[in-house]
């Protein structure tokens, strides 16, 4: 991630992504999954290839962070992949669906500042053209 970031160092730092995953797979440390599926879909793959490309990946890396009781990178993952399927073009009503959906499962981990996220997530994606919705409504979802 520092190397793509803040060296440059696009190629380099996908190699070293993608040799961790490699080693993962290898290796086993399953522990560790979601975190790694996560940092390499989330914070590096975007970097070359189409964001698309790390839904399903991003996915899998929130099911495997719950399946570990990693619920702080389970949150992280499922931000990540909302905010790409925002930007991705998903339709905005099957997307409205989906945050109240992974708003439900995230606030009894209290991973406060994630839950923010999809707050203002899903206040973006309620205020689209055609809803029309009191903010006082908004603010107590």
């Amino acid at each position: 991630m520092v190397l793509a970031e803040s060296l440059g160092e696009v190629d380099q730092g996908l190699a070293f992504g993608q040799l961790g995953l490699d080693l993962m797979e290898r290796f086993h440390p399953y522990p560790l999954k979601g975190r790694m599926l996560h940092v390499y879909n989330g914070l590096l793959r975007h970097w070359k290839e189409p964001i698309r490309n790390s839904l399903k990946p991003l996915h899998q890396a929130f099911l495997a962070c719950l399946e570990t009781g990693d619920f702080e990178y389970a949150a992280h993952a499922v931000a990540v992949r909302l905010g790409y399927e925002f930007y991705a073009g998903k339709d905005l009503a099957q997307l409205q669906k989906e945050l109240v959906e992974y708003l439900s499962v995230m606030r009894p981990l209290n991973q406060g500042p994630r839950i923010h996220y999809l707050h203002c997530s899903l206040q973006a994606v309620l205020r689209r053209p055609g809803k029309h919705l009191t903010p006082a409504w908004i603010s107590v979802l």
